[in-house]
């Protein structure tokens, strides 16, 4: 039973925990809510489908995954994905929330569903093989170390130049 690898909520809409060591690849179930630190360090769980349900993603709730895919919306938690084998996300939410996908090594495709107005500190850091990146045209805000260490050789902004937050 898959269920025997990770604690959630007694109404199911909270995933708690699951264990690091745990050999589990793959979560389908239909919680609104990962709890910070859920799946940290699960490096075998690559798959995750918890439907449209999910909205809240704590912090650092997917950090050194093996998960490769990645839709978020709703509320989004720091460093989410930090250090995962994140290939494709997809954000759906006018920010690029604080360090998602900070040392993603792995990712090439990154998708925004609405106009992104601020990329927040550390949200593309370390993603060495993002080459290119589409912000669209409200963008006003870049924090810093945004994209410091990527790869990114091509950068899309149809706003007038954002403003540099250097905190």
């Amino acid at each position: 039973d898959e269920t025997s690898s990770f604690v959630y909520s007694a109404d199911g809409k909270t995933l708690h925990v699951v264990a690091p060591a745990s050999t589990l690849a793959e979560i389908k179930m239909p919680f609104n809510e990962i709890a910070p630190y859920a799946a940290y360090k699960a490096a075998n769980l690559v798959n995750i489908d918890f439907g449209a349900e999910c909205q809240t993603w704590g912090d650092y709730c997917l950090a050194e995954t093996g998960v490769k895919t990645l839709s978020l919306s709703g509320t989004i938690g720091r460093y989410v994905a930090k250090g995962s084998a994140l290939e494709s996300l997809t954000v759906d939410h006018a920010e690029v929330p604080f360090g998602v996908a900070m040392d993603c090594k792995n990712l090439t495709d990154v998708k925004f569903l609405k106009g992104i107005t601020v990329v927040k500190q550390d949200a593309f850091n370390g993603c060495s093989s993002l080459a290119t990146l589409d912000l669209g045209k409200l963008l006003a805000i870049l924090e810093a170390n945004c994209f410091a260490n990527s790869g990114i050789k091509t950068l899309n902004v149809g706003a007038a130049v954002p403003a540099l937050s250097l905190i």
